[in-house]
């Protein structure tokens, strides 16, 4: 192992314990699968795809993934390892495949070698080969991020067992494979270009990728840059990693960071959430007193707020409660103005009508006074007087009965007053307002049954008839 692998994860190791580490993706699923062939049956054997495998899957646990690590696997054996993986992955927020060991590309097509691989020609490569497409249908139900790494193609053991069959056959490395959205595909080199199996405990890749993988918080693409930039210049320039991203947002391998950098990320935060994560992350940290102090200001603000909002609402209630009751006041005023209006056309009707009664009783009376007058001088006769006795009758009766009338249309107007008034009322005051109005409506119609029976006559008797009782007609009155 090389010394600087070491190095970072003493460094890793030093720094979670001392300063307490946030790890962001405990809530998340994260799976791997890693895979390391070396230990070949029928073609040249590698020496590290199994270090690497074993110290892959370490480092990758370190950082939260539920690691499934398989090594020197036959046909059958990959394909049992894929399947647990596909189930095992199915929903995760990020999933991974690792494969260190030999590889091909055959007609534009990557292939994977078992450790039991026989080839004799290219179909042994189609049917008993593992192809990167099946690899890839293991991801179909993963909803986060899938990341492909392939340490492979490191000597191609192939090129003289097909040299001369067909040019179809690339000579050295793995095809590009067409990465969709949300996947990360890292090739240990270059297109074209063979993968150092390494001197030491790891390949070169590898190697740089665990190294990298212990420092906290860097992005993936940072990572890999940095991955690829260590594995050029440890291999002089004759390996260079290809990293091919098609992911829309961030993405951290390992989120791992020190309360100092974390809080130096949320320090001049609006959010209150990232200081209840702070603390909830960090209760050691030297600045909880003034992330609590921040949560108090948010708390404040958050309390002036919600009174403001509710100073708003009441004030906008107020005023509509008093536009509705200046609306209502208004269209009250409206409807007393009418009823006032109605009660004084009302009211000058009757006195107009009363005014021209009295006008003709007056009449009446001069006209008396002036015949009798008229006859002073002479003696009347007995028709004479008969007949001006019967007018003075006529015309007590016509004032009579205006008078009646005039007391009746009296009484309607105070019947209306009193249904206007009993709209109004409630309670002892309604049932008060009913029977007046009753009483009222009593007197009106025994009133009109008088002045039937005084229009018949005035006589108290009756004859009985098949439907009832009806008053005696009264003899005509005698004209003068």
């Amino acid at each position: 192992m090389k010394p600087r692998y070491f190095f970072g994860i003493i460094i890793a190791s030093f720094v979670a314990g001392v300063v307490g580490v946030a790890i962001a993706w405990a809530d998340e699923q994260r799976v791997a699968l890693v895979v390391g062939n070396g230990n070949y049956k029928s073609i040249n054997r590698l020496v590290n795809p199994t270090n690497d495998a074993e110290d892959m899957a370490r480092a990758l646990r370190k950082v939260g993934f539920e690691v499934i690590l398989r090594t020197d696997l036959t046909k059958d054996g990959f394909d049992k390892a894929l399947a647990e993986f596909a189930r095992k992955a199915a929903g995760a927020s990020a999933a991974l495949f690792y494969y260190a060991g030999h590889g091909v590309a055959y007609q534009q097509q990557n292939y994977i070698l078992p450790v039991d691989i026989e080839v004799r020609d290219q179909v042994d490569l189609q049917f008993r080969a593992i192809e990167m497409p099946h690899v890839m249908e293991a991801f179909d139900r993963v909803p986060g991020v899938k990341i492909v790494m392939l340490d492979t193609c490191r000597d191609n053991p192939l090129d003289r067992r097909f040299a001369g069959v067909t040019r179809s056959i690339q000579d050295r490395g793995l095809a590009r494979i067409d990465a969709s959205e949300g996947f990360v595909i890292a090739y240990a080199t270059s297109p074209n270009h063979t993968a150092q199996d390494g001197t030491d405990h790891n390949s070169p890749f590898t190697d740089a990728f665990i190294h990298r993988l212990a420092e906290p918080d860097l992005e993936i693409a940072t990572l890999f840059r940095r991955v690829t930039q260590d594995v050029y210049e440890q291999t002089n320039g004759r390996q260079r990693p290809e990293v091919s991203i098609s992911l829309i947002g961030d993405f951290y391998l390992n989120p791992i960071t020190s309360d100092a950098q974390a809080w130096s990320r949320i320090a001049d935060s609006t959010q209150a959430a990232d200081f209840e994560r702070f603390i909830q992350s960090y209760p050691q940290s030297s600045h909880i007193p003034e992330a609590r102090r921040k949560l108090e200001i948010f708390a404040k603000i958050e309390l002036e707020r919600d009174q403001r909002l509710l100073q708003q609402s009441e004030d906008q209630a107020r005023a509509l409660q008093k536009a509705q009751q200046e609306k209502a006041d208004q269209e009250q005023k409206r409807l007393d103005a009418l009823r006032q209006a109605r009660e004084e056309v009302e009211r000058r009707a009757l006195q107009e009508q009363a005014t021209r009664r009295e006008a003709d009783r007056e009449a009446v009376e001069r006209l008396i006074k002036e015949r009798l007058g008229k006859a002073q001088p002479a003696p009347a006769s007995a028709a004479d007087a008969t007949a001006v006795r019967s007018e003075v009758e006529r015309l007590a009766e016509k004032n009579r009965q205006e008078r009646q009338e005039l007391e009746i249309a009296a009484e309607r107007y105070r019947l209306h007053q009193l249904i206007l008034h009993r709209e109004k009322a409630a309670g002892a005051e309604a049932d008060r307002l009913d029977a007046e109005i009753r009483d009222l409506v009593r007197k009106q119609v025994e009133r009109i049954a008088a002045q039937r029976l005084q229009r018949a006559g005035g006589q108290s008797e009756v004859r009985e008839t098949a439907g009832g009782v009806t008053p005696k007609p009264a003899p005509e009155p005698v004209q003068p």
